[in-house]
This record gives C-alpha cells, structure tokens and sequence, in this order.
C-alpha cells in the first residue's frame, strides 16, 4: 500500500471512530459512554465521575450544574446475580457523597451491618450493594440512573434517574396503657 493511502485510511477510520462516538453516546451529555464493558467486571464496584453538558433536566443532578456543566459521581456496580447498576453516589438525605466502605480509614469506628457496602460519612446511613437503605436518617436507597452495553461500551443514561426505594418505616411505638 502507498504511503498516502495508509494515511487516507487512518484518517478515515479515525473520522469513522469519532463520528460513531457522537452517534452512540450523544453529542449532549445525557448519555453517556463511560468505559469499556472490561473496566467493569462481575463483582466489582468502580466509582467513576462523569462531566456532562445537561440539556433537559435531571432530578437532583440539575440543581448542581454551573453553565449547564455538570459532575456527577457514580457506582458501577457489575453485580453477579442482578446484572449492571448505576448509583447516584450522592446521599439522597442531605446529598453528602457516599463511599464505599472498602475506602474507609482504619480509625473509622462506627458500627457496620455486615451487607454493609456503602456509607455516608456525613450521617451515617449504610446501604447495601445495590444502593438499597439499610440504616440511618435517609428517607430512601441510593437513586439510580439507566445503564446499556453497546457493543462493548457501558453506556449512563443520565436521562433515566429513578429514585431509590423508601426506607421502611419505623414500627409505630405501642400505645401507652
């Protein structure tokens, strides 16, 4: 092959490579490719930060944007039984950033329920590796966004947020008698 169609070609493939990552993942931010499938496998838990441009609203994630730009601190959770989740890393309670536990410092001496797996070091509330509440003032489990595979890119669908599940309520306290 000449020279100059070698360079023909990777150019053409790298304008193809671009055009595709526009197409696939959105020129507007709210949808989002955010790794390889590989990046994430079964059983881990990978915080990632996406910078998004948000041009339609996104429950409790607009409210943070400065010039329509936006971070928004996640979980991917690739979970062996349930598949991928995404967790809005944000405490739904006073919107303090939750951690894994596994990043806790040793001094850390709070009590942990054992399907502990992340914690609001503001708080306390304890959620498990879904997001789902275990313990504390929140009024619910972590909030979620939609998540695809396309091909073998993960894909956050910022535009699919669904608030986590109610925190049970307290049993009521028994009548005086």
């Amino acid at each position: 092959m000449k020279p100059g169609a070698v360079i023909v070609t990777v150019i053409a493939v790298l304008v193809g490579l671009a055009l595709y990552a526009v197409a696939s993942f959105g020129p507007d931010g709210m949808v989002v490719g955010i790794g390889r499938l590989d990046d994430f496998p079964p059983g881990s838990v990978t915080p990632v930060t996406i910078e998004a441009r948000l041009t339609a609203h996104v429950p409790r994630v607009s409210d943070n944007a400065q010039s329509g730009i936006v971070e928004v601190p996640i979980f991917v959770v690739n979970h062996p039984a349930r598949g991928l989740v995404v967790l809005y890393a944000s405490d739904p309670h006073l919107g303090c950033r939750v951690v894994p536990t596994s990043e806790l410092p040793p001094s850390y001496n709070g009590e942990l329920s054992e399907a502990t797996v992340f914690l609001n070091p503001c708080h306390g509330e304890q959620y498990d590796i879904l997001g789902r509440y275990i313990s504390g003032p929140s009024p619910r489990g972590l909030d979620r966004f939609g998540v695809s595979v396309e091909g073998d890119h993960l894909i956050v669908k910022l535009t699919e947020f669904s608030y986590g599940s109610p925190a049970p309520s307290p049993a009521p306290s028994p009548a005086p008698s």
